[in-house]
């Protein structure tokens, strides 16, 4: 199974956040499933942009339930 590596650093903005979002969909649409996450260098986040993560690991959650039903 092949993995995406993200590491996004500093502050997540309102950029980094849609990026983020955008690499997950288009890994997604590639067939991948597996993600690797890591936020240990991020020092800040906002709500909002909080709201762009949560919805990439939803993006993942169900993709990876579309998997598993084929």
């Amino acid at each position: 199974m092949s993995v995406v590596y993200l590491k996004p650093a500093g502050i997540i903005d309102a950029d980094e956040g849609k990026s983020l979002l955008s690499r997950v969909q288009a890994a997604l649409d590639s067939g991948i499933t597996g993600f690797h996450l890591d936020c240990s260098d991020v020092h800040s986040i906002d709500e909002k942009e909080l709201g762009h993560l949560l919805q990439a690991f939803k993006l993942i959650t169900e993709a990876r339930h579309c998997v598993a039903k084929r």
